[in-house]
């Protein structure tokens, strides 16, 4: 009650236990809180239902948080999971207690850049209405972008996250804000993992395959960096079968062109130490 008191009504209470991964499932969650009398009787409901549906779960107690009210905002998941083949793997889709019913979401690979982050956005089915539809506001989708480049950031230079939920993410016309998180964090293996690039699937160019180059007639400078050779790839796609091709671009592929090797050399990520905050690709 008092907690609520300083954060100002209405409020949102809602379980914290460690144990208990979706809160909505056990009752967990009580929106909409307006006074102290039923700040006092979300509490009991929640302790209440909590050991009826999840007896065995540790209950530290119940979090009390602003109500967030967002007449056109979007509900959305972004997060992070530390896979044994592909290392770390970022999710961002629609998101919600029907985050599983409606499977919208896209994978992408940290460290995200700018135009990486956006390609993932714009492969939802739910781009449309980020972008604004039939009368609906757009969203802000360069914050959003942002939330991505700095969550891939965050899970690529710290191992220990296994996993990381943020969901539900509301994304309005003005503001991004996470109304709730998880994480697994596994506290031995920033010791085991020293070079935390190991567990990136897609590693930046090194810094010894790249630099600066001044023009006298273009910008002041720009940065050159060196590309996977196309004649490697070449070679490579060669030794696959019609149907290997057929199965990665689900039609009929030919690498006989040196156009076609060009567009798929890796360029995307940039060198190590760029800048993070924009996550520009320069050059």
């Amino acid at each position: 009650m008092r907690a609520a008191q300083q954060i100002g009504y209405p409020v949102v209470v809602k379980v914290a236990s460690p144990d208990i991964t979706h809160k909505t499932d056990v009752g967990g969650v009580i929106l909409d809180v307006t006074d102290d009398r039923a700040a006092i009787a979300a509490f009991e409901r929640i302790v209440r239902s909590v050991q009826t549906a999840s007896p065995g779960a540790r209950l530290d107690g119940v979090t009390v948080q602003p109500m967030a009210r967002a007449t056109d905002g979007i509900e959305l998941i972004v997060g992070a999971k530390r896979d044994p083949v592909f290392g770390t793997v970022i999710l961002a889709g629609l998101g919600g207690v029907a985050a599983e019913v409606f499977g919208d979401h896209a994978l992408g690979f940290p460290p995200l850049n700018e135009r990486l982050a956006r390609r993932m956005l714009e492969s939802l089915r739910c781009w449309p209405l980020l972008r604004g539809y039939r009368g609906r506001p757009a969203v802000r989708v360069d914050l959003l972008v942002e939330v991505l480049m700095r969550l891939s950031y965050l899970v690529a230079d710290y191992p220990e996250l296994l996993e990381l939920d943020i969901n539900p993410l509301l994304v309005t016309p003005d503001r991004v804000v996470g109304l709730d998180a998880r994480a697994v964090v596994d506290r031995s293996a920033q010791q085991r993992t020293r070079n935390t690039m190991r567990t990136w699937r897609c590693v930046p160019t090194p810094r010894s395959t790249s630099g600066r180059a001044s023009s006298a007639t273009g910008p002041p400078w720009c940065c050159v960096r060196s590309t996977r050779r196309r004649t490697n790839v070449a070679r490579t796609s060669r030794r696959c079968s019609p149907r290997d091709d057929y199965a990665r671009f689900r039609y009929m592929f030919s690498w006989s062109s040196p156009d076609a090797a060009r567009r798929y050399c890796f360029i995307d990520y940039e060198p190590r130490g760029g800048d993070r905050r924009r996550g520009e690709r320069r050059g």
